[in-house]
């Protein structure tokens, strides 16, 4: 009996190299706790099925259209290292400054005003960089030596373009303020946040601490619990340049690391300095960061982000379609399970279809959590 089961499934394995195609690995779990594939597909055939696969495999299948049509592709597999424990608003951002502002006026709530500003939107070169926009300047300055890197960032914000009833503001005048720098050391994603106020998260509906607005001989006390930065009355050229005008200011140390890990002050460390005059408020920022980093985002689709993943290719062996980070979710159990769902448009023709897992963290082999979808692989569906 035993000899006769050996002989049926070499048959089916040889049926299957006949015609080209590679067998079935497996079968999709109707009763899966994440139910990823769309129920109109569930009575079809899928034009390709590599499921459940297991460590060092890779499988190709192939599929024809007879004339222009759409397919739904859907894939799961194991995020990059780099990835795999980080959260998704930090993937593919580089090293950047993230300022909150908010209205302190007796009343209602009032509305956060966001200003993001990233080292990969600059323009520049031998390491200065600029920012312009929607009003707002931003010069920045790396400095480096044999032991650091730092770099200096001025920013003028006119006060019209913050979230403020009194236009311009006056000395007294208190504005909800926080500061969170992104620490970027790879291409893949941000490894830490430091922020001004400890335990904060954003966007939040209240900003905890604030900046306050003092007359030109005021030096500014050290900030209590109230988180509250001074600042002197003193109107700054913003070229990059300190000018020693800022040394009226006093300067804050941020050092609320609420995301992630900060080795020691020579990983990431960051001190600012406010001043304001009746049309801009001014910030100075001083950072030091052993690894300052841009990430472009016309290099980012061209990433592989998978350890596990599938792709299709066209009759040419050109890719025309990959698993990626930007376009995944989560697959339910640990962070690295992801799924893509997926509409091709497509030509008419034959295209090729291929799956790849690494070492570890496989069908019936999983390092971590197993995912909680149907299957481990691609399958693909044509669209009526």
């Amino acid at each position: 009996m035993v000899v006769k089961k050996i002989k049926i499934s070499l048959l089916c394995l040889f049926a299957c190299w006949l015609v080209g195609c590679s067998p079935n690995t497996g079968t999709i779990d109707l009763h899966a706790r994440l139910q990823i594939i769309d129920k109109a597909y569930l009575t079809q055939t899928p034009l390709v099925s590599l499921i459940d696969m297991p460590v060092y495999t890779e499988k190709k299948d192939s599929f024809v259209l007879g004339q222009d049509g759409k397919v739904r592709v859907y894939s799961v597999g194991e995020l990059i290292y780099n990835l795999a424990e980080s959260r998704r608003d930090c993937f593919f951002k580089g090293d950047d400054i993230t300022l909150y502002f908010q209205d302190k006026t007796p009343g209602p709530v009032h509305p956060v005003k966001t200003v993001y500003l990233s080292w990969s939107e600059a323009t520049g070169r031998k390491g200065r960089a600029t920012i312009k926009k929607d009003g707002i300047l931003f010069e920045g300055c790396q400095y480096n030596d044999s032991v650091i890197g730092k770099y200096v960032a001025e920013i003028k914000i006119p006060w019209a373009r913050l979230p403020l009833r009194r236009v311009p503001a006056q000395a007294g005048d208190t504005i909800g303020f926080d500061i969170v720098i992104g620490d970027t050391d790879d291409e893949f994603t941000q490894k830490a946040k430091m922020g001004w106020c400890p335990g904060a998260q954003h966007p939040a509906a209240v900003i905890r601490g604030s900046i306050l607005l003092a007359g030109k001989k005021e030096t500014g006390a050290i900030p209590g619990n109230d988180h509250t930065i001074t600042a002197i009355n003193n109107s700054i050229t913003v070229d990059s340049i300190t000018e020693l005008t800022w040394n009226k200011s006093p300067a804050y140390i941020l050092s609320n690391v609420f995301y992630g890990i900060v080795k020691d002050k020579y990983d990431l460390n960051t001190s600012v300095r406010a001043s304001w005059d009746t049309a801009n408020l001014y910030l100075l920022l001083d950072i030091q960061d052993g690894n300052r980093r841009r990430i472009w985002s016309k290099t980012v689709r061209a990433m592989q982000t998978f350890s596990d993943y599938g792709w299709v290719e066209d009759e040419h062996g050109r890719k025309i379609w990959e698993m990626h980070a930007l376009d995944s979710k989560s697959a339910g159990g640990a962070l690295k399970n992801q799924y893509t769902d997926t509409l091709l448009s497509l030509k008419k023709g034959k295209y090729l279809v291929k799956y790849t897992s690494d070492e570890s963290h496989a069908f019936n082999d999983w390092d971590d959590d197993p995912p909680a979808t149907p299957f481990y692989g691609i399958v693909v569906y044509k669209v009526p």
